[in-house]
């Protein structure tokens, strides 16, 4: 059931991406998802790329996922599974209607927030602008992010993320021409 419920969501993605956000499954496992995060460019995190996975149970949607930011942030410590009510660290307030893109949405939502939370960090703007500008070097390291987003590397983070900008809308020109049958 997961299986066939994260391969519709995926569809869905690929039909509608979300502002800011590319997602992607393992190719050899539909159950771990791999996330990047763009920095807002009014942010502290401008230029930032920010890599990390989400491993869906064998039980999704009944049962939450796990999620690990794995890029250096200044926001959340990397590798360590965060406790966000949309996690398996609060399957009590887990809502079996979310999607991943509902997931990654609230995910991107609490990256700007300062709350505190089992896997936050507390860093200085200075510091997490310093993050935002080793991320793309980072995540170029890292064989998993090659693999997954072999187009996102290369160049600086503001440089990746003006490409996926560009591929975004480019799919999204192609999706409403499709739609209105040109």
């Amino acid at each position: 059931m997961a299986g066939q419920r994260l391969q519709k969501e995926l569809r869905l993605l690929a039909k509608g991406p979300l502002p800011s956000i590319t997602a992607r499954p393992d190719v050899k496992n539909i159950l771990v998802w791999h996330y990047v995060l763009e920095g807002d460019a009014a942010s502290e995190y401008a230029g930032g790329v920010y890599h990390g996975k989400i491993t869906f149970p064998s039980q999704y949607p009944f049962r939450p996922p796990a999620i690990v930011m794995v890029t250096p942030s200044g926001r959340f410590q990397s590798n360590t599974r965060l406790c966000l009510s949309m996690s398996d660290y609060h399957p009590e307030s887990w809502n079996p209607s979310w999607s991943v893109a509902s997931i990654l949405t609230g995910l991107q939502s609490f990256f700007y927030e300062n709350t505190a939370t089992t896997g936050s960090v507390s860093c200085s703007a200075r510091e997490r602008r310093a993050l935002a500008a080793a991320s793309a070097a980072f995540n170029e390291k890292n064989p998993a992010f090659r693999k997954v987003f072999p187009d996102l590397i290369g160049g600086s983070g503001n440089d990746i993320v003006e490409r996926h900008r560009q591929t975004a809308l480019r799919k999204s020109e192609e999706t409403m021409a499709a739609r209105s049958g040109n």
